[in-house]
Formats: structure tokens, C-alpha cells, sequence
């Protein structure tokens, strides 16, 4: 869908491998939707910090242990690092902590940015927002990711919705419910005028994606 959504070109798993094939050169990471770092330039201490920053204990598992029921079917860990026969791929929200290991542990490395920048979108800006919302929103000026935590009913999607604007770029919101959808939906086509029609609903048999939002 990032890749759909920004009209972005694909490389072939060949051609990536050609260019980072010299297990001497610095680690090279590549920034996209996620971390993508060559498997063979992965070095111990990297990947066993790895599966223990990114592998999380699944508690419905234990619970299940302890009253005896069965655990077929049910993950022992929930796993956010994947790899396939030539890389490694880590959760980009990790970005910060994966450098500040690297620094700590004196492994060098670069820094390859895929993020894609596409032509600014201008839309009318119909928000009101309370201070506290604003001084939100303004947190996230100078900031390429984040994660917004507020209260219930403190009006996170509205402030979600004035970030982005504030980045004029094509927004994916991603939910886990059925109400959350519509709400998203309802609250782009009241707030920001654009008909209902005109935002991408990428859900079940429907799968349209479209600028500037697709939920």
C-alpha cells in the first residue's frame, strides 16, 4: 500500500544485492516503510539484540499454559523482525534505538533514505483546535514519526488529521476496527470537506486507494 500510495518504482532482489554485496563497506540501512539491513553484515551482537528488543512474549500463550488449555495455533512471541534469504527487516519506528546501539557498540554504518517525498498536497485547513491540541500538532513540526498519546475523547483524531495536513503529504490510516474506519472516514469528510467518494476505503471486497487519504 506505501509503495502504491506513493507511486513508488521497485528495485529487483538481484539488483539490491549487487550493490551491497561488500560484507566489508558499513553496515548500510535502508530507511523506506521499513528497516531493510543486509543479512550478512548483520553481526552477532546486532541480531541477538535484535530478538530480545524485538520479539515480545505473548500473554495470551502463558495464560493459556496455566490453566491447561491448549496452545495450538497460538504464538509463543509476537515477532516484528522478519527476514527473508538476503535481508533483515526491522519496524522503522525502531530507528533511534537501532542507531543508538550502533553507536554504543562502535559499528559503523549509513544511512540509506527511500522515504519518498511527493509533491506537496494543499488542502484548506477548516480545524479548530484547543491549545492543547495545537501545542500537540506543533510537537510533530520537525518530526518525520512519532506516536501521539492522548486521553479519550481529547480529540486524537482531529489532531491526527492536522498533522497531516501540516506535512501536505498522502496519508494511509491504518485500523483495527470497524467503528474506528468510520469514524476516520466521517471526520475527514466533515472536518476537511472532501466527499466521501474522493477518500480511499481500502477494506474487505473494496480496495480503492486514493490522494490525499486512504483509510
Amino acid at each position: 500500500l506505501y509503495e502504491i500510495l506513493c507511486q513508488s518504482g521497485s528495485t529487483s532482489k538481484e539488483q539490491e544485492v549487487g550493490v551491497f554485496s561488500d560484507p566489508n563497506a558499513p553496515m548500510r540501512i535502508e530507511f523506506s516503510s521499513m528497516l531493510k539491513i543486509l543479512k550478512q553484515q548483520i553481526v552477532p551482537v546486532l541480531m541477538t539484540h535484535l530478538r530480545e528488543e524485538l520479539n515480545f512474549f505473548n500473554s495470551e500463550y502463558i495464560t493459556k499454559s496455566k490453566i491447561g488449555f491448549s496452545t495450538h495455533g497460538t504464538e509463543k512471541f509476537f515477532k516484528t523482525v522478519f527476514s527473508d534469504d538476503d535481508f533483515v527487516y526491522i519496524p522503522r519506528g525502531y530507528f533511534g534505538k537501532l542507531i543508538s546501539f550502533l553507536q554504543k557498540n562502535l559499528l559503523s554504518f549509513e544511512i540509506i533514505d527511500r522515504r519518498i517525498e511527493l509533491e506537496a498536497i494543499e488542502l484548506e485547513r477548516r480545524l479548530k483546535l484547543y491549545d492543547y491540541q495545537q501545542r500537540a500538532v506543533e510537537s510533530f513540526a520537525n518530526q518525520n514519526q512519532g506516536i501521539l498519546i492522548a486521553p479519550p475523547g481529547s480529540g486524537k483524531t482531529i489532531m491526527g488529521l492536522a498533522i497531516a495536513l501540516s506535512k501536505k503529504q498522502p496519508t494511509l490510516i491504518l485500523t483495527h476496527r470497524q467503528n474506528i474506519f468510520e469514524q476516520w472516514v466521517e471526520s475527514i469528510h466533515n472536518f476537511l470537506g472532501i466527499p466521501k467518494k474522493a477518500i480511499g476505503k481500502y477494506r474487505g471486497v473494496t480496495k480503492t486507494i486514493k490522494k490525499p487519504f486512504t483509510v
